[in-house]
């Protein structure tokens, strides 16, 4: 029994886990964002028209 060394590898998953959620939140708001942006651009097109 060595208590000592799982809290480190429990750590450093955490620190993984939180990497990847954020990296995803990124990616989900740049994506958004972008649909946006083209959703606006396609508007102001068809208002031209």
């Amino acid at each position: 029994m060595k208590p000592q060394k799982t809290p480190q590898r429990t750590q450093r998953w955490s620190i993984s886990r939180v990497a990847v959620i954020i990296g995803i939140s990124l990616v989900l708001m740049a994506s958004s964002y972008l649909a946006y942006t083209a959703i606006d651009m396609q508007a102001q097109q068809s208002s031209l028209r």
